[in-house]
This record gives structure tokens, sequence and C-alpha cells, in this order.
């Protein structure tokens, strides 16, 4: 899977530091972006910071929509969830909640996967505000709750084939959605994943 090298869309991941409840654990999704940060066709570039509070979730997520990292249009949220929301430390962060610290139409150009369970079961009512509200191109993640590696396996190939996704028009995210279905159906369908964006 060749791609032009205008075409490298980086990725900015927050994360969960400690997935199974202990800071012991070690589980993380980080050794996917390394993948693809090594893959010689797509060396696709990420910043990952873990966020163990709101607080820093709070610090971080705005810094995304800033100027500075405009060459990191995926923003890669891996939490725990619920349907509309994520688990950041002990709190919710609603897609409302969201909405607010990403700031009206600061996400254009951009999408964001929410590596978390459930959190794309929120209603199209919700999807539609969060999209209308931040700008984004398309969000995407799961409508139920999904074994962590057989997510992995799947983010490999959504992230590495989103590099040849134009991010300019909505129609072109539509196509890659129908493809990545065909592509991949067992586990598309298994994890419940949805993809949506703004016509």
């Amino acid at each position: 899977m060749a791609k032009k090298k205008d075409q490298t869309k980086g990725i900015f991941c927050l994360e969960e530091p400690a997935w199974g409840g202990r800071v012991t654990d070690p589980t993380t999704v980080e050794p996917v972006l390394r993948l693809l940060e090594k893959l010689k066709d797509l060396a696709v570039p990420y910043l990952h910071h873990d966020c163990a509070t709101r607080e820093e979730f709070e610090f971080f997520l705005p810094k995304w929509v800033g100027g500075s990292f405009g060459k990191y249009p995926i923003l890669y949220l891996g939490f725990h969830g619920g349907p509309g929301e994520i688990t950041v430390g002990q709190q919710s962060v609603t897609l409302k909640d969201l909405e607010a610290l990403l700031g009206d139409g600061t996400c254009a150009g951009r999408l964001i996967h929410f590596g978390a369970c459930s959190t794309l079961a929120a209603s199209e009512q919700k999807l539609n505000r969060f999209l209308s509200r931040t700008g984004a191109l398309a969000v995407c993640g799961y409508t139920k709750t999904v074994p962590f590696l057989e997510s992995c396996a799947f983010e490999v190939l959504l992230l590495g084939r989103l590099q040849c996704v134009s991010f300019r028009r909505s129609a072109s995210v539509r196509k890659f959605d129908d493809e990545l279905r065909k592509r991949a159906r067992g586990l598309y369908e298994s994890l419940g994943f949805r993809m949506r964006w703004l016509d």
C-alpha cells in the first residue's frame, strides 16, 4: 500500500495508562502506533501521551487543535468507554464535554477515533451534533465491548489505510468506510465498528 509523501497523516494519541486498573499493567496501544511508524511504505508519525486524570486530558486535548499539530490530523483516544462517553481516570467525559474542550469548528479536516468500548453506540443526534459543533471530518469507533487484541489488529488496518484517504471531503471517508467493511468484514462487524461523518 504505497502512498504519496503528502498523504501522511500523523496520529495524536491520548491513552489510559492503566487499562486493567493497576499501575503495573503494561497494556498499551503504542505498539500499534510504532508498527505504523516503522512500516517503510507508511512511516506514520505519532505522538503518544498517557492521561491518568481528567486534568491531564484537559491539558493535552486542546494542544491537538492548536496550530503546532496540523501534521497530526488523527486523534486516537484510547480509554475505557460507554455509549457517548469515555472514562478518563475515574471521570466520565461525554461527547458534549469533548465539544467544549475542542471548541467550535476547530477540527476541520481532522478525524477522531475512539479506541474505547461502546462510545460510538451514541445516538445519531449526539454524533451529528458533535461533528457539527467541532467541524470534524469524521468520528469512528466501536458500538460494543471489544477485546483488546482484536481491536488493536483492526486499528492497524484502520489507521494504516486512512493514510491513503483524502481528508478534504466526506465522500472520501464514505468510500473508505465501504472499502474497510469489505476488506475486514469479520472484525468490522464483530467489534461493532462505526464511522460517521456529515454530508
